[in-house]
């Protein structure tokens, strides 16, 4: 799969599933305890569960692969302007 486009997928599977747990936390589910920041948690369980479309291992051996793609997107959105 072209490079580009395996990054316009991730991005757009990362953002459905970071909506989606964002409207999870504004519903006040998985709070564990008030004040909890829980926004990056829920970007980088957002990041691997999105990255298990694209790679078949379990969830716990693909942390670091998911977060440098977080940082390979990030840069890639910067780069379109």
């Amino acid at each position: 799969m072209d490079e580009h486009l395996q990054r316009l997928l991730l991005a757009g599977a990362l953002g459905l599933t970071i909506a989606r747990k964002a409207a999870a936390i504004l519903n006040g589910e998985h709070a564990e305890s008030p004040g909890d920041p829980q926004v990056l948690r829920a970007i980088l369980d957002a990041t691997n569960e999105s990255l298990g479309h694209f790679d078949d291992r379990p969830p716990a051996d693909r942390w670091c692969d998911a977060t440098l793609r977080l940082l390979d997107l990030a840069a890639f959105a910067a780069s379109l302007g």
